[in-house]
């Protein structure tokens, strides 16, 4: 929070440049995998700026700590941060008195008081005016002595957000139209609200083309107020269409549209493809509304299937976009608030009360919530839906005189158990199959309405269509008036087959009315053609035609509308052509589109661009764009057809620089497109720069770098084209700089969305890239890119379930636009391998490669490793065979197969792959190398593994390669070069295990046994860690002879007591850490030990104390996992999981530090998370029996929740059993 008294730090805390350094550090801990990053890395190099940035570091510090479940105080923060004055003290006393309040607890002032005597006056004053201003408790319910909270009003700024405009007001709300200042002024719908609501949550989990979604949701620090961002997608609400005069003489869909146009303010364009406003136009005005509501009660399925009901379906909370889409709005009510008091009752009465079911209201006398369900917003749907047909009036009326709300509640309630209103009586437009969906929405009991919001869209559509609904009953005499309708062409040509016989029968003698009558069908085809061809059906317009033409034929007098009947056919046939060229244009656009990005300067792409635009003689004509073929699509058509190619051809121009700049006759052919395009489209800014830049080189001049200036730009193509030309300079920060101008000037351009998306994700601003993925999505959600792209995201982030939720999707809606989309299957597969479903993984490979992709060989490959893990090891080994075959360059199946070799005790075949690699292939050297260190060491060659061992560690220090390089010191039996071996648990993640690890341990530890202590008292010391790791007994005696050797080593006692709690005895291993710690009190080391033992023996809060203390004190990277074992035994699930993470962070390839983690996510409920981890944890642990004997029973617990994947269970049994056998010696496995 930001107060003036606090004094100039703290209001500098708050300034764009220290915002932004905050955003880097949020993005950071993000980031880190459990790594927490250090506030002062992000402090700025000039001191003037530091001491409040340090500040709002530490602001945001403390929050993220108290989100992760670490209650961290400000003591800690002063102890740590000498540099803190007092102001930055209060600053922090304050968020830590803030946090409380909103985690539900009431912080005591006084006791804030008294822990800092010198900052309480000032923190005294900050107090007082937070009293004043409200705390920003997230509470539903305010005290009805509290003071209302004042709210803002435009033109003023609330927590980053400029308010431009009022929107609309409620009692407990308002919504402005806002500008978010951090996101470039991006447009924002943001609603203010007094009180905090379970709304944000709700949207979180409802994302539908017809839901509006939600950006953010935050409390206000200054002024406790609520604040809902959500996309600002325009103003006009359907109250306000229903408000409107001109709703009374509508009578079409573009009647619809025009009073649209004229509500709806400049700033909410269009786009040029407006599928609502197509579908509204071709309708009546009774049918434009069947088809609006059709939309509105697949969102409320949508909402429904997710367990959410909207509980207030009003027109006010219908969103009528600039495309005449409506969406649902205001889920605030999902959560229902009841109401017992007179005060509110203006309120309930209102808007809400007309358009509640009658259980609804029963529900809301008696404060009996079970009885609202899903079919209450099938009522409140049918009730506006009867509102928009009845020009504005409600089928029920408000109650008068009422002595109490409850009274009135019940009346309304009665009111509507009553007999349903006639709709056609007063309407007569409205057909009685519409009146029939409505009927049945209205009907006072919930078992005889809709049985789902599914059932009421289907029917609904069909009214939308002129089909018969299926589910209401409609009168018998309207299906038959339809059926007439619908076959009058059948039944006008059988009356055309009947007038001729007649005709032929009576021998001609009426050929004057026989003429007449075939005068008039064929002007009917040819009025029938003309009908199709408004309708945008120009194949059939065409049949109708010729069939005029064929009738007119018939008669030489009827030469003049025959034709003109072909001419018409002919010409329809044309508009089919051209329309079809279009349509073929624009599934092309799309997945070229989406490839670019990803592959900038691909020939290939080059190429197929190219040939889409010779569809239009793009651009061989230089007049393409004044084809007189164009003039014959609609102006929707037109409009996107113009528009796509001029971006395909900058896009054209933007792929042949990455092919080959430097090529003269690229450049001249970029030059002719450039010339072209200059000439015939608007506006020309990026086609000159283009032009500047391919003719820079051939004058041999160095290429010009324009000044950027989006805020200046007015076009959003220039802005999206002006951003591709910085994206393809490698630009990317100036890209985003105008591509986020794009967004603001026509928000609801999909790929300007998703290119922006894009660069934010390669910029690793990964929420601002969540942000418009999710845009583009809602604007797109029948094609798959931004779906899939926004599941790498998730992926990123452990959503499993929301990745496997976009890729299903991105598959389902690729096959209209891209084939079987490989991408997304590929990626399925990926995520399906990585939580364990085998059969899924599979069948997710095959299809790519029975594909023909190019992906087809990395689905291979996945799928060897497939085979490999689940026991299928001579397909795994063929398949990777075939790999190398194919491509002996290629790194990947290579390693693989060494890998594989090495796992099946094949090292000779491991080293000869390992050594090609390293003597081919720069890239992970220091990987490469330890790998071949394994090998060598299982070929009895320790002193060349040694090397190798050595090498990798020199290269890149892990704890790992450690283990190695000690295990090859093992092998060469150089016992005093184990000095660095000081921790017995460690035996357990050696390579190499089992009898030939322990023959060696026997070894080492003899060879140290007889060096004398005098000569080396160090030995005695790792003698006693060999033999502990052996669980030799003789182990604490050597410890004893290393501690009488050096009884001044704090060291000595920290090697006994890791014996002695080896062996068990916890108590006498604690003695030691004691005693050590009276020689050195502030060993990390110790520290760390002592709190894993009092968390063994029980004391897990005073563990914690102790571990804590190591951390402060430079305890290595060790300590973590300890603290996750004791956060674990407190419950503290959340704050358990972060430090295995952070453990994980320091040792990637600890297998029980997955185990660890799964074991939290697990109790957590996050299953997807728990295999995850156990997956990582079976591909780290080896050989090792006990492990996968333990990893195994932890996958068994996630079973009751994913029963597919026992096939998984049983092969990691096996896996288990085998290892058992192995290292036994009682056999080997395959």
């Amino acid at each position: 929070m930001s107060l003036s008294i606090a004094g100039r730090t703290w209001d500098d805390a708050s300034s764009p440049a220290v915002a932004r350094l905050v955003r880097r550090f949020e993005e950071a801990w993000s980031r880190g995998g459990g790594r927490r990053p250090e506030p002062a890395d992000f402090l700025p190099i000039d001191a003037r700026e530091r001491p409040a940035a340090l500040l709002a570091l530490l602001r945001a510090d403390i929050a993220l700590r108290w989100q992760a479940g670490d209650r961290v105080r400000v003591e800690w923060y002063r102890s740590n941060y000498p540099a803190l004055d007092v102001e930055g003290l209060v600053a922090l006393l304050y968020e830590e008195y803030c946090l409380l309040e909103e985690s539900g607890e009431p912080p005591d002032p006084a006791g804030f008081y008294a822990r800092f005597p010198e900052a309480a006056p000032l923190l005294r004053k900050i107090l007082e005016i937070h009293g004043l201003v409200g705390s920003g408790q997230t509470s539903t319910l305010r005290s009805r002595g509290a003071p209302a909270i004042a709210f803002p009003e435009a033109g003023q700024t609330i927590a980053g957000f400029r308010l431009v405009e009022e929107l609309g007001r409620g009692t407990f709300a308002r919504v402005f139209r806002a500008e978010e200042r951090q996101l470039a002024d991006r447009p924002v719908a943001l609603k203010v609200a007094r009180a905090g609501s379970r709304e944000p949550q709700t949207l979180a989990r409802l994302q539908h083309t017809h839901i509006v979604p939600v950006y953010s949701y935050r409390t206000d620090p200054v002024t406790g107020l609520h604040l809902l961002c959500m996309p600002y997608l325009g103003r006009v609400t359907l109250a306000q269409v229903l408000a409107d005069e001109a709703i009374r003489s509508a009578g079409s869909g573009a009647d619809l549209i025009a009073m649209l146009d004229r509500l709806q303010p400049l700033e909410a364009a269009p786009s040029a493809w407006p599928v609502g406003k197509a579908e509204l136009r071709r309708r009546s005005y009774p049918r434009a509304v069947a088809w609006w509501a059709a939309r509105l009660a697949e969102a409320l399925q949508h909402a429904h299937d997710r367990g959410v009901m909207h509980r207030d379906v009003k027109p006010s909370n219908v969103l009528i976009t600039a495309d005449a889409t409506p969406m649902l709005l205001d889920f605030n009510l999902a959560q229902e608030r009841w109401i017992d008091d007179l005060d509110v009752a203006p309120a309930v009465l209102g808007g809400t009360l007309a358009y509640m079911a009658p259980e609804h209201l029963d529900a809301l006398a008696e404060g009996v919530p079970d009885r609202v369900a899903g079919r209450s917003d099938l009522f409140a749907l049918g009730v506006v839906v009867f509102e928009m047909l009845a020009r504005g009036v409600r089928p029920f009326a408000n109650p008068s005189g009422a002595a109490t709300v409850a009274e009135a509640l019940r009346r309304a309630a009665d009111e509507r158990r009553g007999d349903v209103p006639r709709l056609r009586a007063a309407h007569p437009e409205v057909s009685s199959a519409l009146e029939a969906v409505v009927r049945r929405c209205l009907a006072p009991d919930p078992t005889d309405r809709y049985t789902s919001a599914a059932d009421l869209a289907a029917d609904l559509q069909a009214v939308a269509d002129d089909r018969p609904p299926r589910f209401a009953r409609e009168p018998l005499a309207s299906r038959s008036v339809r059926w007439l309708r619908h076959n009058r062409r059948r039944l006008a040509l059988a009356a055309l087959m009947s007038l001729a016989l007649t005709i032929l029968a009576g021998n001609l003698v009426n050929a004057r009315l026989a003429r007449f009558r075939l005068e008039a069908d064929v002007k009917l085809w040819i009025s029938e053609g003309e009908h199709a061809i408004r309708e945008d059906h120009p194949e059939v317009a065409a049949q109708q035609f010729a069939t005029a033409a064929q009738l007119a034929a018939s008669d030489p007098g009827l030469r003049g509308l025959r034709d003109r009947a072909s001419r018409l056919s002919d010409h329809a046939r044309r508009i089919k052509a051209v329309r079809d060229k279009a349509d073929e244009l624009f599934r092309r656009d799309e997945p070229l589109r989406f490839r670019l990005f990803g592959d900038l300067g691909d020939p290939k792409i080059a190429r197929e661009i190219k040939a889409a635009l010779r569809l239009f003689d793009v651009p061989d004509n230089p007049r393409w764009a004044r084809q007189p073929d164009l003039a014959l699509l609609d102006e929707g058509r037109r409009t996107r057809l113009l528009d796509e190619i001029n971006q395909m051809l900058f896009l054209w121009v933007v792929s042949l620089d990455g092919v080959r700049p430097e090529d003269p006759g690229r450049a001249r052919q970029a030059l002719a497109i450039c010339d072209a395009a200059e000439g015939l489209t608007a506006p020309i800014g990026p086609w000159r720069a283009l032009h500047e830049r391919y003719r820079a080189p051939l004058d041999g001049k160095p290429s010009p770098r324009a000044v950027d200036l989006p805020a200046r730009e007015t076009s959003a193509r220039a802005c999206f084209q002006w951003g591709m030309l910085r994206h393809m300079e490698d630009r990317d920060d100036a890209a985003i700089a105008w591509l986020e101008r794009a967004v603001q000037l026509k928000p609801d351009d999909y790929w300007s969305q998703f290119c922006l998306a894009f660069l934010h994700y390669r910029a690793r601003h990964v929420q601002e890239a969540l942000d418009h993925y999710n845009q583009a999505v809602v604007l797109r959600p029948e094609v798959p890119w931004a779906r899939f792209n926004r599941a790498l995201l998730h992926h990123e982030r452990g959503d499993w379930e929301k990745e496997l939720d976009d890729l299903d999707r991105a598959l389902a809606t690729a096959r209209d636009v891209h084939s079987d989309y490989p991408q997304a299957r590929l990626g399925l597969g990926l995520l399906l391998q990585y939580l364990g479903d085998v059969a899924g993984a599979r069948k997710a490979y095959d299809a790519v490669i029975v594909s023909g992709s190019p992906l087809a060989r990395a689905a291979r490959f996945n799928r060897a490793k497939l085979d490999f893990d689940t026991g299928q090891i001579d397909r795994a080994q063929a398949e990777l065979d075939a790999l190398v075959a194919e491509a002996p360059t290629d790194p990947a199946p290579r390693l693989a197969r060494a890998l594989l070799a090495l796992r099946l005790g094949a090292a000779d075949r491991a080293e000869s792959d390992l050594t090609y690699l390293l003597r081919n292939d720069p890239r992970g050297r220091p990987e490469r190398l330890a790998h071949r260190a394994q090998a060598r060491l299982a070929l009895g060659r320790p002193a060349e593994a040694e090397e190798d061992a050595e090498a990798s560690l020199r290269l890149e220090w892990t704890p790992g390669r450690e283990r190695l390089w000690i295990r090859t010191l093992l092998a060469l039996r150089r016992g005093r070069d184990l000095v660095v071996f000081d921790r017995p648990e460690d035996v357990a993640l050696m390579p190499a295990g089992g009898p030939a690890l322990r023959a060696d341990l026997r070894a080492a530890a003899e060879q140290l046994r007889r060096i004398p202590g005098d000569v080396d008292p160090l030995a005695h010391r790792s003698c006693a860690v060999l033999l502990s790791a052996l669980d030799d007994p003789a182990a604490e005696i050597e410890a004893s002879r290393a501690v009488a050797l050096l009884p001044g080593s704090a060291d000595a006692y920290l090697i006994r007591a890791r014996v002695r709690r080896r062996r068990g005895d916890r108590h006498g291993a604690l003695e030691d850490v004691d005693r050590g710690l009276d020689l050195e009190p502030n060993a990390p080391r110790l520290l760390e030990l002592r709190g894993l033992l009092e968390t063994e023996l029980g004391y897990p809060k005073v563990g914690l104390i102790d571990l804590d203390r190591a951390i402060h004190h430079g305890a290595a990277g060790t300590v973590h996992a300890p603290r996750a074992a004791t956060l674990m035994a407190l419950g503290r699930l959340e704050p358990a999981r972060d430090a295995w993470s952070r453990a994980l962070a320091y040792d990637p390839e600890d297998p029980l530090a997955y185990l660890g983690r799964a074991r939290a996510a697990l109790r957590l409920r996050q299953v997807y998370h728990a295999i995850a981890d156990l997956e990582q944890a079976a591909d780290w642990a080896g050989d090792h029996p006990g492990l996968m004997a333990r990893i195994t029973l932890t996958y068994v617990a996630c079973l009751p929740r994913i029963p597919g994947r026992l096939p998984r269970v049983l092969s990691l049994a096996r896996r288990t059993w085998v290892a058992w056998l192995a290292n036994t010696g009682a056999g080997r496995g395959p």
